[in-house]
């Protein structure tokens, strides 16, 4: 009962506060929750609802969706839903939308909002963006980000029309409107849970292989997680980057980092910041996997992201060798750029060697094409794959993009000087991990000095302009890694060991894939 009437307490004083920031009549309106035959999105796993609440405003919605339940977990926090490919919008319409409101049978109230709203552009087409801090998106069909705007839309009528809807026409319910002006044509809204879901064959197997979406796979270190009772939760979110341009697949409309998830109730430091050499191909999926019932000491995680399963249609898959693999295809291909790449992070970003100077643990670039937390650590191919050293946010379906200037073949000399220099830049931060492992205690003095020495022996390789001694000395530093014993002491949080292949099979990969054969003859 007390539960019952603080909530419609604060509904209250939400609603009148939405409504003195609006510039048009915005009434109070309890909504209604209806019954839909199946409310589980089987691609992502995420929970969603239809509420009925005629003439609600956008803004008392998401402030009603506010004060919901979350569901459990500070992490399932609702939002009103945002469609980020075709199929889920589809999916929406099909087993939410029509069932739910009796459609396509012509209604006064057939239109429901959802999370997309413009944010401070007057234009008809500019500043839409998605709640939930899932990123921007275009205002018109084919351009960044997956769009359905129906014909005509989004046309900015009255000028106050700032969120968007499904169901407005009977004979296209899946396309979007942009509305605000009519909320008497409004007859609800949809509201969304990022539901984590459990990944299969985790619990009681012996290699501890876990399967997230389908086409991606995790192997643990054996001792990972209690095999009786563990098991790793994850939820996806698929995203349209928006800096790609369609006419190239290039990121080439706004370069610069994509910041992901800078919203505290993912927790105090979720933020993801993808670095500007990154790029979506366009489309990629984010796997957010719960570590906190992980323990890994030693060993990594092995990656495997089958991504034409994953995303369909998605531009680049992984080769090794690239030269003369795909003879027929055109030079496109052929560019170390144009490879699938498995990219990933910590869910707390402050444990990342990549964060800028002066963030406490990064030593990474305060700007420029590198700045970003995220790291890229593509070690083998057939289906992408990698050693990451723990869970958290793993990214399917990127790329790398140093901008069109740089492609190859047109500019071989730059795309060899770009790959280069990040694989000079990967190696300074794998200098920096093996210091850090030895001043935590994690590694002996004999064994950190060798692999100082190893890694050095290739940073000065790599600045006379010799690769293959680079990849010599890298190779020496991983069978050391291999052979050598690391320790926790209770003080040790990190585990160096995983940093060390993850780094050291990353940096190993990419001069012998993308740089020595890419090698100017004199």
């Amino acid at each position: 009962m007390h539960k019952r009437i603080s909530l419609f307490a604060g509904l209250t004083a939400l609603f009148a506060m939405a409504s003195a920031h609006a510039d048009y009549t915005c009434p109070f309106v309890v909504p209604t929750k209806l019954t839909v035959p199946d409310n589980i999105n089987p691609e992502t796993g995420h929970t969603f609802d239809v509420y009925k609440a005629d003439g609600i405003c956008w803004v008392n919605a998401q402030a009603f969706v506010a004060l919901l339940d979350p569901q459990g977990s500070p992490t399932t926090k609702p939002h009103l839903a945002t469609i980020t490919s075709s199929s889920e919008n589809q999916w929406i319409v099909d087993q939410l939308l029509t069932p739910a409101l009796n459609l396509p049978i012509p209604l006064a109230q057939s239109q429901v909002w959802i999370g997309g709203f413009r944010d401070g552009d007057a234009t008809a087409t500019g500043g839409w963006r998605w709640e939930n801090d899932e990123g921007p998106f275009s205002g018109v069909n084919g351009g960044t980000g997956f769009t359905n705007w129906a014909t005509s839309e989004p046309n900015n009528t009255g000028g106050s029309e700032n969120w968007v809807t499904l169901g407005r026409y009977s004979t296209n319910l899946s396309g979007w409107n942009d509305e605000g002006a009519a909320v008497g044509s409004i007859g609800g809204f949809i509201v969304e849970y990022d539901t984590p879901r459990t990944a299969a064959n985790c619990v009681g197997t012996t290699t501890e292989a876990c399967t997230t979406v389908r086409g991606q796979t995790l192997t643990f270190p054996a001792g990972s997680f209690d095999q009786n009772t563990g098991n790793i939760k994850f939820t996806a979110y698929e995203f349209n980057d928006p800096r790609v341009d369609p006419s190239n697949g290039k990121c080439s409309v706004s370069r610069g980092p994509l910041v992901l998830f800078n919203d505290a109730a993912f927790g105090p430091f979720a933020t993801l910041t993808i670095p500007e050499y990154l790029c979506g191909s366009p489309k990629f999926l984010v796997v957010k996997v719960d570590a906190s019932d992980l323990t890994i000491k030693k060993g990594a995680v092995l990656v495997v992201n089958e991504t034409d399963v994953i995303l369909p249609g998605n531009l680049y898959k992984c080769f090794d060798p690239i030269l003369g693999r795909v003879p027929a295809l055109a030079d496109l291909f052929k560019d170390p750029q144009n490879q699938d790449v498995v990219v990933w992070q910590s869910t707390d970003p402050s444990k990342m060697l990549e964060g800028p100077v002066g963030s406490g643990v990064g030593v990474g670039p305060s700007n420029g094409i590198y700045f970003g937390t995220a790291a890229e650590i593509t070690s083998f191919c057939g289906s992408t794959g990698a050693k990451a050293r723990t869970g958290s946010y793993f990214l399917v379906g990127m790329h790398v993009d140093f901008n069109l200037a740089n492609d190859y073949p047109a500019n071989s000399a730059a795309n060899y000087a770009n790959f280069f220099a990040l694989t000079q830049y990967k190696l300074s931060l794998l200098k920096q991990s093996v210091e850090n492992a030895r001043l935590a205690g994690s590694i002996n003095k004999p064994d950190a000095q060798a692999m100082a020495s190893m890694v050095k022996n290739a940073i000065t390789a790599m600045n006379a302009g010799d690769p293959g001694s680079a990849l010599n000395s890298v190779n020496k530093f991983l069978f050391k890694v291999n052979s050598s014993t690391y320790f926790f002491p209770v003080t040790v949080t990190e585990n160096y060991n995983g940093d060390h292949l993850m780094r050291g099979e990353n940096i190993a990969f990419t001069l012998r894939v993308k740089v020595i054969p890419y090698k100017p003859v004199p």
